[in-house]
């Protein structure tokens, strides 16, 4: 039974090449974070923010290529506003696809994300948003990969276009550098054989449609330290705790040159995450 799930296991981290050195993969995974009350600058109100998300992973081989489809699920919950919905939502579909050229150096991901992107009562006929991304990644060496793309979204208060650059270097047995930004950075450090953590860096833009056809718009950055503990197997527990750096809200209404903007930025505060993963270790595989 073991070894037919490390077969299992090298299976999944050779679907998986687009990791390249990233250390690990969810293939389940739910996570809840909690943002305390955080005051505007005004003072004039108080704001407490969750959010949950809950996704799967599950790779299809094509000869030397693979297909991803990745579902998740979103939710936003707010207190003490007069001004924000009680919930947001977000349901997504991205799907991805790695093209293996055959410069084995070189791979492209070429990413598609149908996103619903609302309040739900029920969904507005506009609340719809269609993105995507393309990322080369260029393998220097067996330790150490380059990425550098570009990612778009349909937001609701205009098309989100960035560039992105990343990094997977397997710095040594112990630490491990990987993210691609502005999206994420991590350094994950290897306690013992059931304990990591570390340093990351979070970045999070998204909108979201309203009933009445106006939005809000999301956008936070987190720094934060993380511990994650694997109870048996690929069990892990998931921790983090951080500090929000210029968090801002924002109230939209109106379409392209009729658009109202309200700032409704609230004082940077802790944040604090929590939750759980079926986690395939790609650098244990390897080993393996």
């Amino acid at each position: 039974m073991k070894k037919c799930i490390w077969i299992a296991v090298l299976f999944i981290s050779t679907c998986f090449n687009i990791y390249a050195q990233q250390p690990y993969i969810d293939l389940l995974g739910v996570e809840y974070y909690r943002l305390p009350a955080g005051t505007s600058y005004s003072g004039d109100n108080k704001l407490t923010t969750s959010w949950f998300k809950a996704s799967i992973q599950a790779p299809i081989k094509i000869k030397e290529d693979y297909l991803i489809i990745q579902p998740s699920y979103e939710q936003y919950t707010f207190d003490k506003s007069v001004t924000f919905p009680g919930n947001l939502y977000g349901i997504s579909l991205p799907l991805t696809y790695i093209r293996q050229w055959n410069n084995k150096q070189w791979q492209t991901a070429f990413v598609v994300i149908p996103r619903i992107s609302a309040e739900l009562q029920p969904v507005p006929e506009d609340g719809y948003q269609l993105g995507g991304a393309v990322v080369a990644i260029y393998k220097k060496r067996q330790d150490l990969d380059y990425k550098f793309g570009v990612y778009y979204n349909s937001e609701f208060f205009g098309p989100f276009i960035i560039p992105l650059a990343g990094i997977d270097w397997k710095i040594n047995d112990r630490f491990t550098l990987f993210g691609l930004l502005p999206l994420s950075l991590n350094l994950e450090y290897k306690l013992g054989k059931n304990i990591y953590a570390g340093v990351a860096i979070y970045t999070v833009t998204n909108s979201y449609r309203l009933s009445n056809h106006d939005w809000i718009k999301i956008a936070d950055n987190h720094l934060k330290l993380f511990l994650n503990y694997y109870i048996s197997g690929n069990l892990v527990l998931i921790s983090e705790a951080g500090f929000s750096i210029l968090r801002k809200y924002t109230y939209g209404s109106g379409y392209g040159n009729n658009d109202i903007e309200i700032n409704l930025q609230y004082k940077d505060g802790p944040i604090f995450k929590v939750g759980i993963a079926w986690r395939i270790r790609l650098d244990e595989a390897k080993a393996n």
